[in-house]
């Protein structure tokens, strides 16, 4: 008499997908084209078979072993079904299931946002202490997951929408790129930030007739006066024109106690009496910094 021990495996296996990079919603789930998708399975019973085989297929194209995980990059841009199922060894075959994956190929496209309008000159931006950018990402399809950035060269950090501005004169070479949720990549660009912390320095020129004697400036009312400025620092933005006069530096000038004046062309004293009278006048560059008030004592004499 033989005695023979009989296994019944009536369950079929339960498989699962996973895709790395992906991005999952309640209506989409975002991949790139070289997304990989990995397939796990177990058998499930009391006592069960063991899994014989792993199938998947893309869209309506035939079924595949699956060996190891792969890619749909072969099979376009567009959106795609993947279906799996597996089979265990008593021939208990899995129900096929299937996600709909849609693929994201895309960068997201970044750029720097000042505070205000720069003024700019070979590319470069120049702006003062008081000045700052902020970085803004566009992504259309699975969103943007982060930005990163560097300067002069410094290991990459993530941009937590903090404003950045700088505090010392000088050059910034602001390197920056952004990532999507599923990892597509922007070739990064570069910003050229130089702050000027330097105002402009400004002279001024008296014409004939003119006499000096003890350090004193004697003039007549016809005397002309000529300011020119010229603008310092580092790196500087150089001197602001005016906006009344495009080709004429912004520069200030009053006599006296009387109101700024846009200095346009040079000037003479006409109208001022005789006696001690003070010129004041300063120049403003590119960036806003305006230099400390000058000042030349005159005398007039017309008689």
């Amino acid at each position: 008499e033989q005695t023979f021990t009989v296994f019944v495996d009536t369950q079929p296996p339960q498989t699962n997908v996973s895709v790395t990079p992906s991005y999952w919603t309640e209506t989409t789930i975002w991949i790139n084209a070289n997304s990989s998708f990995t397939l796990t399975t177990k058998d499930n019973g009391e006592i069960p078979s063991g899994v014989a085989g792993v199938e998947y297929k893309v869209d309506i194209y035939a079924w595949k072993p699956y060996t190891e995980p792969f890619n749909i990059s072969a099979y376009g841009p567009e959106k795609h079904s993947v279906f799996y199922r597996s089979t265990d060894k008593f021939a208990n075959k899995e129900e096929p299931k299937g996600i709909v994956v849609t693929q994201d190929n895309i960068p997201p496209e970044t750029t720097v946002v000042p505070d205000k309008q720069l003024y700019s000159a070979d590319n470069k931006y120049f702006a003062s202490t008081d000045d700052y950018i902020t970085f803004v990402t566009q992504d259309s399809q699975s969103g943007p997951e982060k930005i990163q950035y560097s300067v002069n060269g410094s290991s990459s950090v993530t941009y937590d929408t903090r404003r950045i501005s700088f505090t010392a004169e000088g050059e910034y070479s602001i390197k920056y790129f952004a990532a999507d949720k599923v990892e597509n990549i922007e070739t990064p660009k570069t910003y050229i930030l130089i702050i000027d912390t330097t105002p402009p320095a400004t002279s001024i020129n008296a014409g004939f007739p003119q006499f000096i004697r003890e350090n004193k400036l004697w003039v007549t009312g016809l005397t002309t006066f000529t300011l020119t400025a010229l603008d310092g620092g580092s790196i500087p933005s150089g001197t602001k024109y005016s906006a009344s006069s495009p080709a004429q530096q912004d520069i200030e000038y009053k006599i006296d106690d009387t109101g700024w004046r846009q200095y346009n062309t040079a000037f003479d004293l006409t109208g001022q009496i005789e006696g001690a009278h003070t010129i004041y006048y300063r120049a403003t560059d590119n960036v806003g910094n305006t230099e400390p008030e000058k000042e030349q004592k005159i005398i007039i004499d017309n008689t």
